[in-house]
């Protein structure tokens, strides 16, 4: 066996890979990198989601705190469960409605305005979306089609200063169980319900 085979073999039995902190600027050189299921590139200076091509099983990737401005490259990740992109530059969700496995997903500190972007996501089940510029409530239609979520935060949003807000939200997304880390009681659902219910929305 050469040395080239033997380095090989040890980067295709590494499964978890911390490069947090390395001032890294451009995801490269994780071809090898076949079994990697967990990718912590958290605190660098990404601009792009890119060179994950090969990294087909992670099933944990965090981006958190970079420079990525697009969601892109990365719907080829079939076993992704949990994916943060907290604290970047992106304005829009898009490009995540193939990843059939993913169930938390964490976009706090972007610029985001718009809830749209959600289509056929059936198993996502944790969203964190606090302190974008989501400023109308009516957004929240758009989370109607997560059949499985049960956790939302959206603090730190406009839309949080409308009247009846909590109400609102607890009545379109009936699955719902905490909304911006506060538990959901049976007497709000009940509020909700006696307050929206046979409105046009």
């Amino acid at each position: 066996m050469t040395r080239g085979d033997r380095q090989s073999e040890w980067e295709q039995g590494i499964e978890w890979l911390n490069l947090s902190h390395q001032q890294i600027c451009q995801i490269k050189n994780l071809d090898l990198f076949l079994n990697l299921r967990k990718l912590n590139l958290m605190d660098n200076s990404i601009s792009r989601i890119q060179g994950l091509e090969e990294c087909k099983l992670l099933e944990e990737l965090s981006l958190e705190k970079n420079k990525i401005t697009v969601i892109e490259n990365i719907g080829h990740l079939k076993y992704l469960k949990k994916l943060d992109l907290g604290q970047n530059r992106i304005t829009r969700i898009q490009n995540i409605n193939t990843l059939e496995s993913l169930t938390q997903l964490s976009l706090e500190d972007n610029l985001i305005q718009k809830l749209s972007g959600f289509d056929d996501m059936q198993t996502l089940m944790e969203l964190y979306l606090g302190n974008n510029q989501i400023d109308d409530i009516k957004e929240i239609i758009h989370l109607k089609e997560l059949q499985r979520l049960i956790i939302l935060d959206i603090s730190g949003n406009n839309l949080i200063k409308e009247d009846n807000y909590r109400i609102y939200c607890i009545f379109h997304l009936r699955r719902l169980r905490v909304l911006d880390g506060l538990s959901i009681e049976n007497p709000e659902c009940v509020e909700a319900k006696e307050t929206f219910a046979g409105r046009m929305t």
